[in-house]
């Protein structure tokens, strides 16, 4: 099949059309990403764990860094390979890596306080919201609120959010951005998944389906899909029944981050677990990852912390290898390449055989005994009354509040964001998304301070 990489990995660049064709493009989004605000504002958001008492728990920059480090190895590791018969010229093979270093480093940008439970509990107040109160905004607007993820927060972000009074954007690569996008459509459900959702209702009054029907996550909210279909249409990523087709580089960011939650979940749950009754389970899925006995290494490594980050470093190794493999499987690697959205290189199985097996063992291991523990748990709660409270405090002070008072709310408002609501044309949309904005933006720590100073 005929690949066009001059567009795949095209030079343009996003909010600087008239640079073209720059050299070390792609080197240059990796500094952009790592010297913005939004990037080092990672290292203040929980990845795993909220507020652990250990202070080197990795955090949303610490694990974003060590994804990219995974995508860059896997990818070096994948164009050497299969050099000649992966239909990437050899004259694009640095930009491949450099583009998926740059895509892999922003791939959590997005991600709200607390971890998954922020994104919960953003999903959650503006249900109720809608519920509850006479919005001026229909429910498929109301959708990117109600359905909130952080992948298309970080979009926005990259693309409005940064630099805003430069009218927005990091200024990054058409390629770089479309190889984040891990989700390349909006909440609005495609004719497909419609159709999909009638066969499963039709099953399920047939009593012959017994399982859950899952919308898939999303990407891009409304209000820039204007932004998206440009840079999409840049790349040569033509729509197909679900959306647009996903960019090559997005299935080995997307297994990196699967890589790496994985293996260093089970690694800091380790370290936090040594001395109960869990932490040789821990320890165990790790050498099985790695195909280590751990015992094997007591003698060599006396230290149960370093048994557990060298076990982690093998099993990383192990996986990436398996995921290469994974991409010469069968036609993966020309469905990745038509950017089929169901491809997936890491896939957990139950009664899997080998690695896939493990995997699936290690996925519940994590989800039944480390994101369910008494304490990570009463922390993720406190996160979830936060957001709450926040997002209360400014859509009811602004939208609800009396003239005076909703405008000495906005004075709390960083200037940026202030600045937006005054030239605000876009109604309740526009209010909504500019305070989630804000409060989707914030750390852990500066949600929880200001939190204390509002109560």
């Amino acid at each position: 099949m005929t690949i066009d990489w001059n567009k795949l990995l095209t030079k343009k660049r996003f909010g600087k059309e008239d640079r073209n064709n720059e050299e070390d493009v792609f080197v240059k989004d990796i500094r952009r990403i790592i010297y913005s605000t939004p990037f080092r504002r990672m290292q203040g958001k929980t990845q795993a764990f909220v507020f652990p008492e250990i202070d080197h728990i990795r955090n949303r920059l610490t694990h974003s860094l060590e994804v990219a480090n995974v995508c860059q190895e896997m990818v070096t590791r994948f164009l050497k390979k299969y050099n000649g018969q992966c239909a990437v010229d050899e004259e694009y093979h640095q930009d491949f890596i450099n583009c998926a270093y740059a895509a892999a480093l922003l791939h959590d940008i997005g991600n709200p306080p607390f971890g998954h439970m922020g994104e919960f509990a953003i999903r959650e107040y503006f249900q109720n919201l809608y519920e509850k109160k006479a919005l001026d905004i229909d429910e498929e607007d109301m959708r990117d609120f109600m359905s909130f993820d952080g992948n298309a927060q970080g979009f926005r972000i990259i693309t409005r959010l940064t630099n805003w009074r430069e009218q927005g954007g990091m200024r990054l690569s058409y390629a770089t951005i479309a190889a984040f996008i891990k989700y390349p459509f909006t909440t609005t459900p495609t004719n497909k998944i419609l159709n999909d959702l009638r066969k499963y209702i039709q099953r399920f009054n047939e009593g012959t389906e017994n399982e859950y029907f899952i919308m898939k996550k999303y990407g891009i909210m409304k209000s820039d899909i204007g932004i998206f279909n440009t840079i999409m249409e840049a790349c040569g990523l033509p729509k197909h029944e679900e959306g647009i087709k996903r960019h090559p580089i997005v299935y080995f960011v997307e297994a990196a981050d699967d890589i790496c939650y994985i293996t260093t979940d089970l690694e800091d749950s380790y370290r936090l677990l040594i001395g109960s009754s869990k932490d040789n389970a821990a320890i165990n899925i790790l050498g099985k990852l790695a195909g280590i006995d751990p015992s094997d290494i007591k003698n060599d490594i006396s230290d149960p912390a370093a048994q557990a980050a060298y076990l982690r470093s093998k099993a990383i190794d192990k996986l990436i290898d398996y995921c290469i493999e994974k991409c010469q499987e069968g036609n993966r690697w020309v469905n990745m390449l038509r950017g089929n959205i169901n491809v997936s290189l890491i896939e957990p199985l139950e009664n899997g055989r080998g690695i896939s097996g493990v995997l699936y063992e290690a996925k519940q291991f994590c989800e039944n005994f480390i994101y369910k523990e008494k304490n990570k748990l009463i922390k993720e709660y406190k996160g979830r009354e936060i957001i709450r409270f926040l997002l209360s405090f400014f859509v009811e002070g602004i939208l609800f509040g009396n003239g005076i008072m909703s405008d000495r709310i906005k004075y709390i408002l960083p200037e940026e964001y202030r600045y937006i609501l005054e030239e605000n044309t876009g109604g309740h949309y526009a209010t909504l998304q500019t305070i989630l904005d804000y409060v989707s933006g914030m750390t852990d720590k500066y949600a929880l301070k200001l939190y204390n100073e509002l109560r």
